[in-house]
């Protein structure tokens, strides 16, 4: 992106012909179209869709709704193909020089499959970033079918100074969102014990871990501080520990699964955590505080209730 494709102006100028005059589909160079669907998180994909649409709409005096079509783009994007390849043969029977009619199933099968991909947790989620590229075939044909010279073309693909400003916007919040899937920042929800760096695994080992003990899960109750507070599950028990900021000591209260003489548990909300008491048979008590982001709450308590003896008091709140 050069600064001289960088307009300050609407799509038309005055005393000119609005670009979208005598265009077919939404014509944009694949360049931008890819860029703002990443910085986007495909968004741009329902723009995009919305005003294709549109032009059908208008080109066949229909009825149908755009909005609609465009918001459930994995199953209208094999109508939008259908349609384009009308399209194209009307053209050919004027003999205007088109391939044949490519395959409606190649780019929709690909288009289901990358946005199905959010649905993965954690940094192979971030592969629906790659959901715009089936889409790629129609862009071209689209583009093919209006020509490089076109108003329409020039005007779509320009950056304007709202689609600069929304990237840098987005693209540190997109960094650190990737990062911390990634691992590179700690978490604030709960872990499976495979997600300890070698270093966190060198200080559980020092301070808290007995030999040969695994860890399961784990949560962090200060992120940023990531030792100071927590909470463990382990096959072998599970641990709560404070870390005294002034000496560095690690206060650890723990309780064998064969020790525990009941668990009281209060579910939180979206926006809170749950809190989960464990009672020992001695009397004594520790409690853990889990985050509820992403169910990692239900995963410990889960994992916890297989472990616990048969006969176990297990109360829900």
């Amino acid at each position: 992106m050069s600064l001289g494709s960088l307009s300050l102006e609407g799509e038309s100028g005055p005393n000119h012909e609005s670009p979208g005059e005598g265009a077919r589909y939404y014509p944009v160079s694949t360049f931008k179209f890819g860029v703002m669907s990443v910085f986007t998180l495909g968004a741009y994909h329902i723009y995009w869709f919305y005003k294709n649409w549109c032009y059908v709409r208008e080109r066949d005096q229909s009825d149908i709704w755009p909005f609609v079509r465009a918001f459930f783009g994995p199953l209208t994007y094999p109508l939008l193909l259908r349609d384009l390849n009308d399209e194209e043969a009307q053209l050919r029977d004027e003999e205007l020089q088109l391939a044949a009619a490519p395959s409606v199933f190649g780019p929709w099968a690909g288009y289901l499959l990358t946005s199905s991909l959010w649905r993965l947790p954690g940094l192979p989620g971030w592969l629906g970033l790659l959901a715009f590229v089936p889409l790629l075939p129609a862009l071209r044909r689209i583009n093919a079918l209006n020509g490089p010279a076109s108003a329409a073309f020039a005007s779509h693909s320009r950056w304007r100074v709202r689609h600069v400003l929304l990237l840098i916007l987005a693209a540190p919040l997109l960094g650190l969102l990737i990062a911390g899937d990634a691992g590179l920042f700690p978490s604030d929800e709960v872990q499976p014990g495979s997600a300890l760096s070698s270093a966190d695994r060198a200080f559980l080992q020092e301070a808290i871990l007995k030999h040969g003990e695994d860890v399961l899960y784990f949560q962090a109750e200060y992120p940023f501080s990531r030792w100071d507070a927590g909470s463990l599950l382990t096959d072998q028990r599970v641990v709560a520990f404070r870390r005294e900021p002034d000496t560095g000591k690690v206060h650890v209260q723990s309780a064998t699964f064969s020790s525990i003489r009941s668990v009281t548990i209060e579910v939180g909300s979206a926006l809170d955590v749950t809190s989960v008491r464990v009672d020992k048979r001695s009397g004594a008590a520790l409690v853990l505080r889990l985050s509820t982001s992403e169910g990692g709450d239900r995963l410990f308590v889960d994992e916890l209730g297989r472990r616990l003896p048969f006969g176990t008091a297990v109360r829900v709140r």
